[in-house]
């Protein structure tokens, strides 16, 4: 009978892993051209069914214990207000904050086992490990300009960027530098998902896997990837002086060194200038427009509280930061949203530090990157958990 059990949670990871990758990638997306319409109707209904078979193996089992963890329960209330937050509080019909994929999801996976959790995390880094593999290799071909074939397609519909998508990956080329994006619509949602899957393994680079996640991060040439790993390494090097002293030296040589850097190679000098501080702030900190910073100041000096309502976001195009939440939900909402959350994960784990870090660095993440509420995101944050709970325990045992 363990046998069997075992079996069934590492089938109920694996749909996870599935479904996770599915709704993460820009296959998936109907904002891109990586795939038509057709092929997105073909995955919605594969990620139903996959959906379906995963609330059994998490529901089932539940019912029979007849017992509810109050971790599962407080976790499932962020997305539970925003979806009655977005809803309510409306300023343009027919945009919906969360997709009833999403939501379903999200709560099934909130009530799985720790185990399950556990096993998901990990088995999502090692094919995440597969799918950087394939976008290094796609990534070095692209640069060598090797003869594999891939088709050329407009970036979000827009001529200045464009999609470099060979069969096994995709590359964003610019005018700049190519910025690898593997299965994900934006090189810097893949920068983000290796930064803090780097930092769930406490940054180990003695792991060689950690280090194809670490070469494919900075292949994305992604702000947010390089931001992450510096504030994990920060908060993590808290309390231990010298260790934060080199961190904090390579930071002031960052800051006085880099803008004077000119190598005459002009994908390193692209890929560098991304990362200097200009009178706006970092160059690379580029995710809202100056039409959208102007609204975020009238809404906080009008509607600060409760902001402007579920949809005013639709005329701001390429825009990603807190501040949207802020706009739409006001700061009363993003703190109820975002404050359960941090509750839900903290308030079981304040004993363990290097938890504690990955948390804050996981929040932080989302200066850039606020809209988490997905099933990619919750296994980084609550299946991380228990794997990192598990490399202490270890440790533990090592030292007896």
């Amino acid at each position: 009978m363990t046998k069997i059990k075992f079996d069934l949670e590492n089938i109920c990871s694996f749909i996870f892993v599935l479904i996770a990758l599915i709704l993460a990638s820009g296959y998936y997306q109907g904002n891109t051209t990586l795939s038509s319409e057709g092929t997105r109707v073909i995955l919605k209904y594969f990620v139903i069914f996959l959906m379906v078979v995963s609330m059994g193996l998490v529901f089932i089992p539940l019912l029979k214990k007849r017992n509810l963890d109050d971790f599962n329960v407080l976790s499932i209330l962020p997305i539970v207000f925003l979806f009655i937050i977005s809803n309510l509080h409306v300023y343009y019909e027919g945009k919906d904050a969360l997709s009833n994929i999403h939501i379903i999801t999200w709560i099934t996976f909130c009530f799985a086992s720790k185990n399950v959790k556990q096993n998901t995390f990990v088995l999502f880094k090692k094919i995440f490990i597969i799918i950087c593999i394939l976008g290094i290799l796609a990534y070095i071909a692209y640069l060598l300009k090797l003869p594999l074939n891939y088709d050329v397609l407009p970036y979000y519909g827009n001529n200045v960027s464009l999609y470099i998508k060979y069969p096994f990956a995709v590359i964003q080329g610019s005018l700049t530098a190519p910025r690898l994006c593997c299965i994900y619509n934006e090189p810097g949602f893949l920068g983000t998902i290796c930064a803090l899957t780097l930092c769930a393994d406490k940054i180990n680079l003695k792991n060689k896997s950690n280090i194809i996640i670490l070469i494919a991060g900075i292949c994305s040439v992604s702000f947010a990837f390089f931001l992450i790993l510096l504030v994990y390494l920060l908060l993590n090097s808290w309390r231990k002086w010298k260790y934060f002293a080199v961190v904090l030296v390579c930071l002031i040589a960052y800051l006085l060194v880099l803008p004077n850097i000119h190598t005459n190679n002009k994908q390193i000098d692209n890929f560098l200038s991304r990362f200097t501080i200009t009178e706006s702030g970092i160059a690379g900190d580029n995710r809202t427009s100056e039409e959208f910073d102007i609204a975020f100041e009238n809404v906080m000096l009008e509607r600060p509280l409760f902001g402007m309502g579920n949809g005013y976001m639709n005329q701001f195009n390429g825009t990603s930061s807190i501040k949207a939440f802020i706009i739409e939900y006001g700061i009363f909402g993003t703190l109820l949203i975002y404050g359960i959350l941090l509750v839900s994960v903290v308030y079981k784990n304040t004993h363990n530090r290097d938890v504690i870090v990955y948390i804050i660095t996981f929040f932080i993440s989302l200066y850039q990157r606020p809209n988490i509420f997905m099933l990619q995101y919750e296994v980084l944050l609550f299946g991380a958990i228990p794997y990192l709970l598990e490399i202490q325990d270890r440790i533990k045992l090592t030292k007896k």
